[in-house]
């Protein structure tokens, strides 16, 4: 009779599995050959004693019943897997997962917009930062209509460009002031002594020595002079004075002063052309400083040659200009070239050469103001080069 009503309620439940066992826990029926159902001697007495009992092993579940027919106690145990459940769970399982991925994706996206919105300013303040230079203290950073750490930040920030501005203005004040007020004296004394030498009466020791001192108060003028040139480039803030220049016409003009104070200064100039364009020397810049840096140049060329031939190359080029200078003589023996460009350092070879070490310090913040390249190098053991490049 059990086998007809299993037969009938197959589908009932999948994979459905019912098993009889008598009071003795026999096994007395079982709806498959192999029933896989194996209970404890407790669970039947737990199943005994509440009359009915549910459990879930892994994937099914299994129902206990004590039943007592007839005066006689019978166990019947029912299995089923429960594929509805397992399908529910595991849908579950995918809800849970997508909602944590998508969670875990809004909150980092939300994370991620928050922050930059928050650093914002903060971005803001180092690009501006970076603009701060030298020749541009007046930089500040903007304040927000707000009270908060970043605009303290802010606040405290300009205060301090406040204080190394007026500082640097004073600095600079000072040495533009102090370089204009000793020229006047300096040329006085120079002019003196070059009229006190030319006295016939003067004995010839006496002569010698007054052109010694001549010497050194030209000197101590050209120290001076270089103090004011660069006093002057710092101070310009903005390149309102540059306008077209012609290179070769500052060879020629810084050649003739020169000249006049070394009869014996020669200058072998030549312009070369590596364009198919005609030959175009122009570039836009401020004809005081670059003046300043040819006669830096030449002088230097001249000074430590020992020829006393300097060589100059304008050579143009797609996109620029390049200026050579060129001598024969004793190479500096430094084992970085750029420290030549150094405001009052010397080489090795200016022993006998006077000077006061700025002339190249000058030339390349000239350079700079005019965004060119300046560099040194040693073209062979007795061979010196100076190249500026001017790019267009």
């Amino acid at each position: 009779m059990q086998k007809i009503i299993d037969s009938n309620t197959v589908n009932k439940l999948y994979n459905e599995k019912t098993q009889i066992y008598n009071e003795a826990r026999k096994l007395i029926y079982s709806s498959v050959n192999n029933p896989g159902i194996n209970w404890t001697k407790q669970e039947f007495e737990k199943v005994k004693k509440d009359k009915s009992v549910f459990r879930e092993d892994d994937s099914f579940v299994v129902l206990g019943i004590y039943n007592i027919v007839e005066n006689n106690g019978y166990y019947v145990l029912i299995s089923a897997d429960d594929t509805y459940y397992n399908n529910v769970l595991r849908e579950i399982r995918y809800i849970l997962f997508c909602a944590f991925v998508a969670g875990t994706a809004i909150v980092w996206l939300l994370s991620f917009g928050l922050g930059k919105k928050a650093l914002e300013p903060l971005d803001n303040f180092r690009r501006k930062i970076q603009e701060i230079n030298d020749s541009n203290l007046k930089v500040r950073l903007y304040k927000e209509e707000r009270e908060d750490e970043i605009n303290a930040l802010a606040n405290s920030f300009n205060q301090m460009m406040d204080r190394i501005n007026d500082a640097y203005d004073r600095q600079r004040e000072f040495t533009s002031n102090a370089s204009h007020e000793l020229r006047t004296p300096i040329a006085r004394i120079a002019a003196q002594l070059e009229n006190l030498s030319h006295r016939d009466e003067l004995d010839e020791a006496v002569r010698v020595n007054l052109k010694s001192i001549f010497q050194d108060t030209f000197q101590l003028s050209d120290l001076v002079s270089s103090l004011v040139a660069l006093a002057d480039i710092n101070s310009r803030e903005h390149r309102l004075s540059f306008q077209k220049i012609r290179l070769d016409e500052i060879v020629y003009t810084s050649t003739a002063e020169l000249a006049k104070m070394y009869p014996d200064f020669k200058l072998k100039f030549e312009i070369e052309n590596n364009t198919t364009d005609e030959t175009d020397l122009e570039i836009t810049g401020d004809e005081t400083l670059l003046k300043i840096v040819f006669l830096n140049l030449f002088k230097n060329a001249y000074m430590y040659s020992d020829n006393r031939q300097p060589e100059c190359l304008i050579s143009q080029d797609e996109g620029r200009v390049t200026l050579y200078v060129t001598n024969t003589g004793e190479p500096p023996d430094v084992p970085d070239t750029a420290s030549l460009f150094t405001a009052f350092y010397r080489g090795n070879n200016s022993a006998s050469v006077e000077g006061s070490g700025i002339g190249l310090s000058i030339v390349k913040h000239i350079a700079d103001y005019h965004k060119a390249r300046v560099s040194y190098q040693i073209i062979d053991r007795r061979t010196n080069q100076v190249s500026v490049v001017f790019v267009r």
